[in-house]
């Protein structure tokens, strides 16, 4: 009786568990992706309805870049081959992601190689958004870089490019010159 009862409180402490760990997936504010090693997608979180406004269950058994532009597909489909030839390696891409509302969202991908994991044999793709970040770095870029009162290049923007054409030049110049700028 003692060992039914023991198996009972496993069995148990097992259920919660999963029950935890699946309400963690699917409410998490990164988009998990689960896609084999031809990159089809075997498993696909609900974050991806709030993230690019996709239906996860129609998203499986088709291609991740079918929301892609054709470079940034071949960038996946590389990382995907290396993630195949590297079993527990982790590479970081970033790449755009086409929303149902038709634009695109900018994402920042980490790609896990899981394949030589018995449980998973797959490649686990954690995306979020960072739209609103790029957005906030180019404006701050924009106002480093310009006249608040003109919108004009201001003077911080022609020293920084007027340093990035002299090193080119003397890079190409001569490149073993001790020549400094």
């Amino acid at each position: 009786e003692q060992a039914e009862r023991k198996v009972s409180e496993r069995t148990m402490w097992l259920g919660t568990r999963e029950r935890w760990f699946q309400a963690l997936v699917q409410n998490s504010t990164d988009v998990v992706t689960v896609i084999d090693q031809d990159g089809v997608i075997s498993y696909q979180t609900p974050s991806v309805q709030r993230v690019l406004g996709h239906d996860p269950a129609s998203m499986v058994g088709k291609k991740l870049d079918e929301l892609m532009r054709p470079a940034d597909a071949a960038r996946l489909d590389e990382a995907i081959a290396t993630a195949v030839a590297e079993p527990a390696g982790v590479q970081l891409l970033e790449f755009p992601l086409w929303h149902s509302d038709g634009r695109w969202r900018e994402t920042e991908t980490t790609v896990t190689s899981l394949v030589a994991e018995p449980h998973v044999r797959a490649i686990v793709l954690n995306t979020r958004d960072v739209s609103e970040r790029r957005r906030l770095q180019n404006e701050l870029m924009h106002q480093a870089y310009s006249d608040a009162l003109t919108g004009l290049a201001n003077r911080a923007l022609f020293r920084t490019r007027t340093r990035e054409v002299l090193d080119e030049a003397t890079a190409a110049a001569d490149p073993d010159s001790e020549w400094e700028v």
